[in-house]
C-alpha cells in the first residue's frame, strides 16, 4: 500500500435513493481524492438516466463502468444493470448476474472493495428496501475501513439503513449532507499516521497508556493483544474523530468517560459470518462430526465451546451442521454449545435469531431452507438450533474456562493475541478438551510450539485433536474450589442467624397454637399426602419428604411422578375407585422401595384413601401410611386387589393406546402430507415474493428517474407554454398525420382556432388568405421534408411571410411540420415605396439621356463656339467647331 493509494467511496442505495444522492454530491469537494462508486438495484431492461440527473448536482466526471476499466480519483462511476461490479488490482469487473436468484450487488461490492482497499474504503448505505448492504459493511468495518449510514428518519425507505443499524459495524448515522465532511475527516486525519515508522518507543508507551486508560473506563484489559493490532485499530478511531496525533488522542480519551466503551468495542473486532471459510466447514460437516458423533456414543452428550463467537453465526453454523447430520442419521443426541465473548452487545445481538435476508447467499440452500424460518425483514433461526446455544459473556483470557468439552472452536480470535496469551489459551484448551477432542483453529492460526499436545486431524483445514488428558487441576478450578468452601462456609453462618432469628420471634397466641398444631401433627398424625382430582399435591406430613422426589425436567407437583414406579400405579388406581364408587379404600402390605424400607424399617405398608371436602367446595384425596408393626386397629375400608386392578388398568389403557396410535398415524399421514403441500407452497411463495420484493426496487428506481425527467419536462413545457402565450408571432404544430397539436394565440388572425381544435385535421380549416393549394404546400414538407416559404396578403391588406418547415426531435426524427405566419406589412409597403422611387428614377435618368441626345445633336450642326468647363477652368465638353479652332 502506497500513499498514493486511491480512497474508494462506496454508496449503496435503492429505492427512494435518487435524493439522498443529489444531496450527498451536491456537498461533495470535488477535488478530494476519492472515487466515488454507485451501487444500484437497476432493471435489467431500462436505460439509467443516472448520469443526466446527477450531472446537474456534481462537477465531478460521471462514467457508467465497463469492464477493465480503470478506478480513477475525483471521479464518479455508476454500476450498469444486469451486472455485479467488483475490484481487482486498480480496475472495475463486472459479472454476470445469477439469472432470477435474490442477488445482493451491494454486498458483494463492499465485500470486494474490502479485499481491494482495505482502510481506504469506505461504505455509505442509503435509502432502499431490503437488506443488501448489511452484510457487506461487515467486511468493510473487519478491513479497517469506514461505515456511514444515512438516518433511518430522512430515508424514504428504511429497510436497509436499518438493517445495517442492526448488525452494529456502523461507524456514524448522519443526514447525507454531513456524510462528506466525515469522509474528509476520516481519510484525511489517518494520512500521517498510516505511512509513518509507527512501532516506535514513543508510540509504543503511548498505546499503553491509551489501554491502560481504556481498562480503568471499561475494566478490560487488551494488553494482551498484539500492538499492530492495537495500533491500527486504534488511529481508525482517532480518524472517526477527526485526530491525527496519539497525544491528542490519548487527552481527549481521558476527558471523555465514553471514548474508552467506543474504543474497547473497537479494538474487539467483532466480524463473522455464516459458514465463513467454506472448505474448513465441509471438513466439519463431512469428516469432524461423524467422528464427534461416535467418540460420545455412550454418552449421546455432545458439548461444544465456541469462545470470541462475536454476533453468534459461527455458533448457529456449527449447530446446525450438528443438528443435520443428527437428523439423517435418526440419532437422539443432548447437543448443548457454549458460545461466548467479551462484548456485551455482541452476545445481545447473538441471542436474537433474527438476521436480514442477505444471509441467504452465504447459506446452502438445502439448509437455510430446513432451519430458517422467512420473516417480514429478514429470517429467523429455528427454535430447535437456537435451543441448542447458550450465548453468555465471558473473557477466555481471566475467566474460568468450561469443562470436558467435546469441540473448542477458536478461529480467527488468537492471530490478535501476544505469543505468551497464545500459550495460555493453548493450555486452557488442553485443559478444557476431553482425551481426542477437536480444535478447530483460524486459516492463518496454528498449534506452533504447542504441537505435542495436539493431533493433526486435518492440517489443511486447521482441525486438531487434543491427546490424552491427564485432567490436571487447573489453577482457575482451584480458586473455585476455594470459592465454593467459602461459601459453604457463608451459607453455615446464614443458617445459625436464621435459627437465632426465628426462636427470638414474639409469641403471640396465635403464633402459640399454630406452633401446637405444628407440633401435634409431627408428633401423633400418620404420615400423609393430600392431593386433588387432578394429582397435584397439596400438603404432606410425617416423613414423607424424605421418599417424595421431584421429577427430572420441568418442575411438576403431580404426585404419580414423585412417587415410587410401584406406588404410582396404586394410587391411580385407588383414586379413581374412589372418585368412581365414592367409597374409602385401602391396601394392605403394599411392597414398598428400598429407600422407604430404610425410612420405615418395614418392606410392606398398610395404604388406606379417603375421600375429604374442602372449605371452597372442592374435593381431595388423603393417602394415609400406615407401618404394619403397628397395633393399631386397622382402618375399615374396602380391600382393594392390586393385581385385578393393574390387569383391569392395563386393559383399558391398551385400548385406548390402540386407538390414540391409529387416530396419530393418520393425523401423522395428513399432517405430513400437508406439511409437505405447504412447504412447496411457502417456499415458491417466499421465492417469489423475493423476486418481487427485488423487482419492485428496481421499478422504484426507474420511476424516481422518471420522476425526475418528468419534473425536467414539466419545466420545460411551462417554458414553451409561456413563450406561445407571449409570443405576437402565429405559429401552428401539426403531427405527422397533419393533426393540430399547439398554436400560438395569434393564428386567430390567420385561422379561426379555438383551444378545442387541437387534434383536428388542417384541412378543416379554411385560410383568411387566399393560398393556392394550401394543404398540398404542407403535405408535400412533410413528405420531402424540403422547407418552404411565400408571401401572402390578407384581405385588409397586410402582408405576411409564410414558412412550413420538418419538425425535428432530439433524435433528429420527423413527427410533424410547424407552420409560421410572420407579419411584414411595414416591409412590404416599404419595399414597395422604394419599388416606386425606383421606377420614377429609371424615368428620370431615360429624359436625361434623351434630353443629353437632344443637345448634343444642336451642338454638332451648331456655327457657335461652345464649351464647358468647370470652375478649375477645366473643359468638360467642347464643340467641333471649338476643336477644330
Amino acid at each position: 500500500m502506497t500513499i498514493k493509494q486511491i480512497p474508494i467511496v462506496g454508496l449503496g442505495a435503492s429505492a427512494g435513493g435518487l435524493e439522498p444522492l443529489e444531496n450527498f454530491f451536491n456537498n461533495v469537494n470535488p477535488v478530494a481524492g476519492f472515487a466515488y462508486v454507485i451501487i444500484q438495484h437497476l432493471a435489467p431492461n431500462h436505460k439509467s438516466m443516472m448520469d443526466e440527473l446527477l450531472a446537474r448536482h456534481t462537477s465531478l466526471p460521471i462514467k457508467v463502468i465497463e469492464d477493465g476499466m480503470q478506478v480513477e480519483a475525483n471521479t464518479l462511476f455508476l454500476n450498469p444493470p444486469k451486472k455485479f461490479v467488483t475490484l481487482n488490482q486498480g480496475t472495475f469487473r463486472l459479472n454476470d448476474k445469477e439469472g432470477k436468484k435474490l442477488s445482493f450487488p451491494i454486498t458483494a461490492f463492499f465485500h470486494s472493495l474490502s479485499e481491494h482497499n482495505k482502510e481506504f474504503s469506505a461504505a455509505i448505505i442509503l435509502s432502499g428496501t431490503g437488506s443488501d448492504g448489511a452484510e457487506g459493511i461487515k467486511f468493510v468495518k473487519e478491513k479497517g475501513g469506514i461505515i456511514i449510514v444515512q438516518d433511518p428518519a430522512t430515508a424514504k425507505f428504511d429497510g436497509m439503513p436499518k438493517n445495517a443499524i442492526h448488525n452494529g459495524s456502523v461507524d456514524k448515522i448522519c443526514a447525507v449532507e454531513e456524510m462528506p465532511k466525515e469522509l474528509d475527516k476520516f481519510f484525511g486525519s489517518n494520512k500521517k499516521l498510516k505511512f509513518t515508522d509507527f512501532e516506535t518507543d514513543e508510540n509504543s508507551q503511548l498505546i499503553s497508556d491509551i489501554l491502560i486508560e481504556v481498562k480503568k473506563q471499561t475494566a478490560i484489559d487488551f494488553t494482551g493483544y498484539k500492538f499492530s493490532t492495537m495500533y491500527r485499530r486504534t488511529i481508525r478511531r482517532m480518524g472517526l474523530q477527526g485526530i491525527s496525533d496519539l497525544d491528542d488522542y490519548l487527552e481527549y480519551l481521558i476527558s471523555n468517560s465514553t471514548e474508552g466503551a467506543l474504543l474497547a468495542k473497537e479494538l474487539l473486532i467483532g466480524v463473522t459470518r455464516f459458514f465463513r471459510d467454506a472448505e474448513t466447514f465441509q471438513s466439519i460437516r463431512n469428516r469432524l462430526i461423524p467422528e464427534l458423533v461416535k467418540q460420545t456414543e455412550k454418552t449421546r452428550n455432545i458439548r461444544v465451546w465456541i469462545p470470541a463467537c462475536s454476533s453468534g453465526e459461527e455458533a448457529y453454523s456449527i449447530a446446525i451442521l450438528i443438528k443435520d447430520y443428527l437428523k439423517k442419521n435418526k440419532l437422539q443426541y443432548d447437543v448443548k454449545i457454549f458460545a461466548t465473548d467479551l462484548d456485551k452487545d455482541a452476545i445481545k445481538e447473538a441471542s436474537s435469531p433474527y438476521f436480514p435476508n442477505s444471509i441467504a447467499n452465504e447459506i446452502e440452500p438445502e439448509l437455510f431452507s430446513a432451519y430458517f424460518i422467512k420473516q417480514k425483514d429478514g429470517y429467523k433461526v429455528a427454535q430447535e438450533i437456537r435451543d441448542m446455544i447458550v450465548f453468555t459473556v465471558h473473557n477466555i483470557i481471566q475467566d474460568p474456562p468450561f469443562s470436558k468439552i467435546n469441540l473448542v472452536s477458536c478461529r480467527n480470535f488468537l492471530i490478535y493475541l501476544t505469543s505468551d496469551i497464545q500459550k495460555q489459551l493453548f493450555s486452557l484448551f488442553k485443559f478444557t478438551l476431553v482425551s481426542d477432542g477437536f480444535l478447530v483453529l483460524g486459516s492463518s492460526e496454528s498449534v506452533g510450539e504447542h504441537a505435542t499436545n495436539f493431533h493433526e486431524f486435518d492440517i489443511k483445514n486447521k482441525i486438531f485433536k487434543n491427546k490424552k488428558n491427564l485432567q490436571m487441576l487447573n489453577p482457575k478450578d482451584k480458586k473455585e474450589k476455594d470459592n465454593s468452601i467459602h461459601m459453604k462456609k457463608v451459607a453455615k453462618e446464614s443458617d445459625e442467624e436464621n435459627q437465632k432469628y426465628f426462636k427470638n420471634l414474639s409469641s403471640s397466641p396465635r403464633k402459640i397454637l399454630d406452633n401446637i398444631r405444628s407440633y401435634l401433627i409431627q408428633e401423633f398424625v400418620p404420615d400423609a399426602v393430600v392431593f386433588n382430582q387432578e394429582f397435584d399435591l397439596i400438603h404432606t406430613t410425617g416423613k414423607t419428604n424424605q421418599w417424595l422426589e421431584l421429577p427430572l425436567g420441568m418442575v411438576s407437583i403431580n404426585i404419580l411422578k414423585m412417587l415410587p414406579e410401584n406406588l404410582s400405579l396404586t394410587f391411580e388406581v385407588a383414586s379413581n375407585k374412589i372418585i368412581n364408587e365414592n367409597k374409602e379404600v385401602s391396601l394392605k402390605n403394599a411392597e414398598i422401595s428400598e429407600k422407604m424400607q430404610t425410612i420405615y424399617g418395614t418392606k410392606f405398608l398398610n395404604i388406606h384413601f379417603k375421600k375429604i371436602e374442602l372449605d371452597n367446595g372442592s374435593m381431595a384425596i388423603i393417602a394415609l401410611f400406615e407401618n404394619t408393626k403397628s397395633k393399631k386397629e386397622p382402618i375399615k375400608s374396602a380391600p382393594i386387589d392390586l393385581d385385578l386392578a393393574s390387569k383391569e388398568k392395563i386393559e383399558v389403557l391398551e385400548r385406548e393406546l390402540k386407538v390414540n396410535k391409529e387416530n396419530l398415524q393418520t393425523t401423522i399421514e395428513e399432517l405430513e402430507s400437508s406439511n409437505e403441500e405447504l412447504q412447496a407452497s411457502n417456499e415458491e411463495l417466499q421465492s417469489s415474493n423475493e423476486e418481487l420484493e427485488s423487482v419492485n426496487e428496481e421499478l422504484y428506481t426507474v420511476n424516481a428517474e422518471f420522476q425526475e425527467k418528468v419534473d425536467e419536462l414539466t419545466a420545460t413545457n411551462n417554458d414553451l407554454n409561456n413563450l406561445i402565450a407571449s409570443t405576437d408571432i402565429a405559429i401552428l404544430f401539426l403531427d405527422s398525420e397533419l393533426n393540430i397539436r399547439k398554436f400560438t394565440p395569434a393564428i386567430k388572425d390567420i385561422l379561426n382556432l379555438m383551444p378545442h381544435d387541437q387534434g383536428r385535421h388542417i384541412s378543416h380549416f379554411r385560410s383568411r388568405f387566399q393560398i393556392e393549394d394550401f394543404t398540398d404546400k404542407i403535405e408535400e414538407v412533410n413528405r420531402t421534408l424540403k422547407p418552404f416559404e411565400t408571401s401572402i396578403q390578407d384581405p385588409s391588406d397586410r402582408h405576411f411571410m409564410m414558412r412550413v418547415t420538418p419538425f425535428r426531435t432530439n433524435k433528429n426524427e420527423i413527427k410533424g411540420v410547424v407552420i409560421s405566419f410572420v407579419e411584414i406589412t411595414p416591409y412590404s409597403q416599404t419595399n414597395q415605396t422604394i419599388k416606386l422611387s425606383e421606377k420614377a428614377i429609371k424615368s428620370f435618368n431615360k429624359n436625361l439621356e434623351l434630353e443629353d441626345e437632344i443637345f448634343k445633336e444642336i451642338v454638332n450642326h451648331s456655327s457657335e463656339l461652345i464649351s464647358m468647363h468647370d470652375l478649375d477652368g477645366n473643359f468638360n465638353f467642347v464643340s467641333p467647331i471649338s476643336k477644330e479652332i
